[in-house]
């Protein structure tokens, strides 16, 4: 019996196929006009619904500054940080913080360009930073 509750599939279905000629298997022959295309099998299915809650993007929740700094960076974030890492060009950590995550001392780092790595909720966030 073909209903709703057996049969989900009352709508158009399409399939798209694509065919390569050429290349590695030798090249085509120019009096190549059509050819018949045999499919083997092709499965339709349709899973349950999935509801996807939309989280705000924790990366737009936290704002870094001044960028360029000197000798103080300020972290603002709605949700307290875990923890931070301050890293080089190189991928070497230079400076770790655990608490009192809303600012850092880079009085005592050397001029150029970081990478401060940021987790929050157990998502990791990264930011570009400049120490002039």
């Amino acid at each position: 019996v073909k209903d709703a509750s057996t049969w989900p599939f009352f709508k158009d279905q399409y399939i798209l196929l694509n065919v390569a000629m050429g290349g590695i298997a030798g090249n085509v022959s120019a009096g190549f006009t059509k050819a018949e295309m045999v499919i083997d099998y092709v499965k339709v299915f349709q899973q349950n619904p999935i509801t996807v809650v939309e989280e705000p993007n924790v990366e737009n929740t936290i704002n870094v500054y001044p960028n360029p700094a000197a000798d103080i960076i300020y972290i603002n974030s709605k949700t307290q940080l875990s923890s931070l890492s301050l890293f080089n060009m190189y991928g070497q950590s230079v400076l770790s913080k655990v608490d009192n995550t809303d600012r850092i001392d880079i009085s005592g780092i050397a001029a150029g360009t970081y990478f401060l790595s940021m987790e929050v909720n157990n998502q990791q966030v990264m930011k570009k930073i400049i120490i002039k």
